[in-house]
Formats: structure tokens, C-alpha cells, sequence
């Protein structure tokens, strides 16, 4: 996994955190598994501790940011369902944002097509007036 060549380096044959990050981010990573593991029916989550979950570290790294996650650069897409449950947020909230989300990406698809549709119309004109 690339998150394994971010976070450890090997020094005299030993495995070491390459910093404070990666040591926390590994060590929340064991603890939200456990918990997990104890706490859900999920098959996904009860496999075993060897079982990597990318849902949970996402989790215990501080979630994705511009696509990215610690420790997996863009190498992994979290554009997923979490297969966490959430405190916070009940299931049709969460419904309800990701309806609003899928309004949103319609959206910037059509301003995409819109822009470019203007940015046509701009170089023939430039085009007309310099040629």
C-alpha cells in the first residue's frame, strides 16, 4: 500500500514513523478499528484485524481533503459512502446532502459547458477582428 511507504521509513532493520502524523494517524486508525470492529454486525468490519479498512482511516487521518487522503495521495478514490455510521447526521440527512451534492455536480457541468460555449464565441470574434 503507498500509505505504508508515507508513514513508516526503516532504520537498522527497524520500522519507524516517518513523523508525529503518521504515528497518530496509524495509532487512531488501530483504535477506530477496534472499536469498530466490536461495535458493528458489519462482516466488512469483523474480518479480522488484518482487514485494511480505507473508510476508517480516512477517518482517523481527518477525512479527504481536495480528493486526497493521508497517506494514499490521489492513489484511492473517497468519494464513497462511509461505512461508519455517523453520530452526527441521520440517514435521510445524509440522503438529503448527497441528493443536493449530485444537484451540485449537475450544476457545475452545465457552467463547465456553458464557459466553453463563451470561450468559443470569444476566440471567433478575437479571430474575426485580427484576421
Amino acid at each position: 500500500m503507498v500509505f505504508n511507504r508515507c508513514i513508516y521509513r526503516t532504520n537498522q532493520g527497524q520500522r519507524l514513523f516517518v513523523d508525529e502524523k503518521s504515528k497518530r494517524v496509524s495509532e487512531t486508525y488501530t483504535r477506530l478499528k477496534e472499536n469498530h470492529t466490536q461495535s458493528s454486525g458489519s462482516a466488512r468490519l469483523s474480518q479480522g484485524s488484518s482487514t485494511f479498512i480505507p473508510e476508517v482511516w480516512a477517518e482517523a487521518s481527518g477525512g479527504a481533503k481536495n480528493g486526497r487522503c493521508y497517506g494514499f495521495g490521489n492513489s484511492y478514490n473517497f468519494t464513497f459512502s462511509s461505512a461508519i455510521p455517523s453520530n452526527n447526521c441521520s440517514q435521510p440527512e445524509i440522503e438529503q446532502l448527497k441528493e443536493e451534492m449530485q444537484e451540485m455536480k449537475r450544476e457545475q457541468q452545465e457552467i463547465k459547458a456553458s464557459l466553453g460555449q463563451i470561450l468559443s464565441i470569444t476566440w471567433a470574434t478575437q479571430a474575426s477582428f485580427s484576421g
